[in-house]
């Protein structure tokens, strides 16, 4: 038996089978690696790009909150009196995020006929100031009570699109988005108003600022006349 194994041809017999043995499982194994790597790679979604209708608002938060303390130093600074009364926001129609500018809105007792404003460039927060009538720009206001102001504007958003915002979308091409939170009716409480703005249509959809309900056209349109006096406290 072992002179039959010290063969040179039996050792070549055998050493072929070896070699080729192992080479069959290692291919088989970078075939089943291969098939694997593909897979997770299909497997894999595509990377969503993401616009503001499915933005996280807690990613928003500390920009948000940085931007309401810079508007209210600057006007603070030209009138320890100010007191925030709206909030305007212009974002383009891709809505890409922090691509917007914010206005915020001050009024004093002791200037009944002017708004101090201040306008923040989301993407760079760089600022203009201005002081501008009444009567050109947002006319009366009142003050906002910031316990009422749960909501950030990308909230108010998600509420929007679920109401109509992303038929309308669906159907026009949107130019521009401007949302403005203040006091309004019904009940004179604190609304986001969410308006949707393609070159040739419009749309709008009005949400609570603190509870995040939205409010039907006809509730609104069966309330009382506004007054100037309407009430700063909300839910």
């Amino acid at each position: 038996m072992l002179d039959f194994l010290k063969r040179p041809t039996v050792i070549i017999v055998i050493l072929g089978l070896v070699f080729g043995t192992g080479f069959y499982i290692y291919n088989n194994y970078r075939q089943n690696k291969a098939a694997q790597t593909a897979s997770t790679v299909t497997d894999t979604p595509a990377a969503t790009v993401a616009d503001l209708t499915n933005a996280d608002p807690k990613d928003f938060a500390t920009e948000l909150t940085n931007e309401l303390t810079l508007a209210n130093q600057k006007a603070i600074a030209y009138n320890t009196k100010e007191a925030l009364s709206a909030i305007e926001i212009k974002i383009p129609g891709k809505l890409i995020p922090r691509s917007g500018n914010s206005t915020y809105i001050f009024d004093q007792p002791q200037d009944t006929g002017n708004h101090f404003t201040i306008n923040i460039s989301q993407a760079t927060s760089s600022f203009i100031r201005a002081v501008i009538p009444k009567d050109d720009y947002f006319g009366s206001l009142t003050t906002i009570n910031l316990k009422s102001w749960k909501l950030s504007y990308i909230d108010a958003l998600k509420v929007a699109e679920k109401n109509g915002g992303q038929d309308w979308r669906k159907n026009n091409t949107l130019s521009e988005l401007q949302l403005t939170l203040k006091n309004a009716q019904p009940k004179g409480w604190l609304y986001w108003f969410v308006k949707y703005a393609s070159e040739s249509s419009g749309f709008e959809v009005q949400v609570d600022a603190y509870s995040g309900r939205f409010v039907p056209a006809a509730e609104t349109q069966a309330a009382p006349a506004a007054t100037t006096e309407q009430s700063t406290t909300s839910q």
